[in-house]
């Protein structure tokens, strides 16, 4: 800690001398090292014209540093100033040709500048004397995915975690690729031969069920992870990975203590701490669950599913006030989650706010208009202010966005009665009878007096025959 703070103190001082001889105009040597330093801090600090700055003054003391080049080149490309960057990469080819982290460098400005055919031949021309192949050749593949070429995009991911089966990016993306294209059964062959030429590979059973949870296949995935573990006991992302395959299962209990497990290997962390507060909440210890909460936002105070999760149990505990508090919170951090604006749209609602609940609602719509629990929850809003109409017209906007969601075709039918529009009504129950007939017991959860469910009935009957 003390060296830390040495560091820290050393590493001022220098900035203080460095930004005193610019104002001086005046001459002061600098090692490398020190100006790579300053290069490091001032980037870090998001003050790129002043790291641009500490590379000028730097290449005038050390025009031949290929370190402090390469830092330039990859400021100027963050800056979208990709011109400036590439003259600062061919100046440096000029000295150091065939150096490796200078052609990795090139071919990564050129995917950043869109140029993915010359990013790739960087790329290969580095590749036979890379010492990290599989993050070349991961490189490789993220340019021919973004080009649209997604069979060259998974080859190269596969032959990426033949160089290193702990290449998570890899196998994400090789993940995403095999959504897009029929390739899924040679992904998992490609890992159980892996798995059949050395079956205690704990990475690969670990990877495999990677793929597993992306394709929905959440029985085979905790198994996956499961012998990752048995293998290696100490492996947390395995744990982690089982976690989540059982909270997807609604198995909440194990899923807790394997998430556990993972804190106990992993160590504290934000994420970890945020999904036990989310099993505690599924298991409806809500006490637990607003502590891990609690725990995941003293980790990172800007990790808004934390935010999130503390509204979602204070709403739940019928806390509406303290529970507007925590959800706007989380919109501050990220306002694109319409889960995030549901909630509060609900809680505003219930606290009486209908402008603030109205608001929240129209956020949710215009994020995510595909979801249809926003149209049917805004709907029940409006129903429950007395204003059937509204409620109706709310439902019909969400046919337009969804034509045949059934629970919108029987709402539609719903809120048609509630306004005396019994015509349209029939329509929308006749609709929703073809679509899925079983459905219509949504209706009885609607109208609870008997003789509107008797009614109703009649017209069901009526239809079917």
């Amino acid at each position: 800690m003390a060296e830390n703070t040495d560091n820290r103190s050393e590493l001022i001082e220098t900035v203080n001398m460095f930004e005193q001889m610019l104002e001086e105009d005046r001459f002061s040597f600098f090692t490398e090292q020190t100006f790579e330093k300053l290069i490091e801090h001032y980037h870090y600090q998001n003050l790129n014209d002043k790291a641009l700055k500490v590379c000028e003054v730097a290449l005038e003391q050390h025009p031949f540093s290929l370190e402090i080049i390469l830092q330039k080149a990859n400021i100027l490309s963050l800056n979208g100033n990709y011109s400036d960057a590439f003259r600062a990469i061919s100046k440096a080819e000029t000295l150091y040709p065939y150096d490796t982290e200078l052609l990795l460098l090139k071919g990564n400005m050129h995917a950043m500048a869109g140029n993915y055919k010359e990013a790739i031949d960087s790329f290969e021309t580095v590749l036979p004397n890379a010492q990290e192949k599989d993050e070349v050749l991961y490189s490789i593949g993220f340019a021919y995915q973004t080009m649209g070429k997604v069979e060259l995009a998974s080859k190269y991911y596969m032959e990426a975690l033949k160089h290193n089966m702990a290449n998570e990016d890899a196998v994400y993306e090789l993940a995403f690729c095999m959504e897009s294209t029929d390739r899924k059964e040679k992904v998992i062959s490609f890992f159980e031969k892996i798995i059949d030429n050395d079956p205690y590979a704990a990475m690969a059973w670990y990877n495999l069920g990677i793929i597993y949870n992306k394709l929905g296949d959440f029985k085979k995935a905790q198994d996956a992870f499961e012998y990752a573990t048995i293998i290696d006991n100490q492996f947390g992302a395995a744990y982690f990975g089982r976690g989540n395959a059982l909270m997807n299962t609604e198995n909440y209990s194990d899923a807790f203590q394997s998430f556990k497990k993972a804190l106990e290997f992993e160590g504290p962390d934000a994420e970890l701490y945020c999904y036990l507060g989310a099993a505690s909440e599924k298991l409806d210890d809500f006490h637990q669950a607003l502590q891990y909460y609690k725990m995941s936002i003293d980790e990172d105070e800007e990790y808004d599913d934390a935010w999130y999760g503390m509204g979602s149990v204070l709403f739940i505990q019928e806390k509406w006030m303290e529970a507007v508090h925590f959800l706007r919170k989380a919109i501050e951090l990220n306002e694109y989650n319409d889960d995030y604006w549901l909630t509060l749209a609900e809680a505003e609602s219930n606290l009486g706010n209908d402008h603030s609940a109205i608001e929240a609602f129209e956020k949710a719509c215009a994020i995510n208009p595909d979801n249809h629990e926003i149209w049917l929850k805004w709907a029940l809003f409006y129903y429950g202010i007395d204003e059937p109409d509204q409620a109706l017209n709310i439902i019909l906007e969400g046919l337009e966005e969804l034509p045949d969601q059934i629970e919108l075709v029987y709402s539609a039918c719903a809120y048609c009665f509630a306004s005396g529009k019994f015509q349209e009504g029939y329509h929308y129950l006749e609709m929703g009878i073809i679509i899925d007939y079983d459905k219509h017991t949504l209706l009885y959860d609607f109208f609870k007096d008997l003789e509107t469910r008797k009614a109703i009935a009649r017209f069901i009957n009526k239809i079917k025959d």
